[in-house]
């Protein structure tokens, strides 16, 4: 024992000889330990938010693409697609982005009918029905940057220039924050004349599968009947996500530890 503290007085006695080089040394590696720490635990959090994100999205995500390029999807293909063996569902989704001059950011538009049950936690209000297009129901970060309640207007530009002033029903949240800060939910008629869309069109469509072992199987047969289609499963968007993170999290943790 008296060895030990032998050493450790040697230790110590060193680190007093050169007082300012030893303070250098632990402030660098005490800021290099927490830039670290911070990186693991930001990345961390963008790969939690992500999956809260994706639970309750389809099992497959069928978009067209021409020329390399999203396309509006015809609504009349979710009848075929419906009847392949497996799928147990296809939802045409009506979505899209809009600028709001105001807050100098783009909001995120969506169709009430297309939106997942369970998905949003109702602070105030509920979803609007089709009775009453103008209205709709807005996410807390737009609520907070708008300073809106139930029962204002929140003025939107369509795609053809005009001013749409729908009333807010209803105030939400939901498990992931990235999903609600910008989220504008409208009843599907509106959101399409919002995004300038026909009754025939949607953004794309959202397939559920019986059995989640024949998702890659029903992918490739949408892709065989349709050559401009695009199926995404959920599980390749999750793995790129997750891939996304890994590589550049890891390509700062090399420059840090280096």
């Amino acid at each position: 024992m008296r060895r030990h503290l032998r050493i450790l007085d040697f230790a110590i006695s060193g680190l007093l000889r050169a007082r300012a080089r030893s303070l250098v040394v632990v402030s660098v590696y005490s800021v290099l330990v927490c830039l670290f720490a911070s990186l693991l635990l930001f990345v961390n959090a963008l790969q939690r938010e992500t999956h809260r994100l994706l639970d309750a999205s389809p099992d497959l995500i069928v978009q067209r693409i021409r020329g390399g390029r999203y396309e509006l999807m015809p609504v009349e293909r979710a009848g075929p697609i419906r009847e392949i063996r497996g799928v147990v569902g296809v939802t045409p989704r009506v979505w899209g982005y809009s600028f709001d001059p105001p807050t100098g950011a783009t909001l995120t538009v969506w169709g009430a009918d297309s939106v997942p049950d369970g998905a949003l936690e109702f602070r105030e209000g509920a979803l609007p029905g089709e009775g009453d297009p103008q209205v709709c129901v807005v996410g807390s970060g737009v609520a907070e940057e708008r300073f809106l309640g139930t029962g204002d207007r929140l003025p939107l530009k369509t795609a053809d220039g005009e001013l749409l002033a729908p009333r807010v029903t209803g105030i939400f949240t939901a498990r992931s924050g990235l999903l609600t800060n910008d989220l504008v939910v409208l009843p599907g008629e509106t959101a399409r004349q919002l995004l300038g869309m026909t009754a025939e069109q949607c953004t794309d469509l959202a397939v559920s599968v019986r059995n989640p072992l024949e998702v890659d199987t029903v992918a490739r047969k949408i892709s065989e009947a349709w050559p401009d289609a695009r199926a995404v499963s959920r599980e390749q968007i999750l793995r790129t996500y997750d891939a996304v993170f890994d590589w550049r999290g890891g390509l700062w943790a090399a420059f840090l530890i280096s």
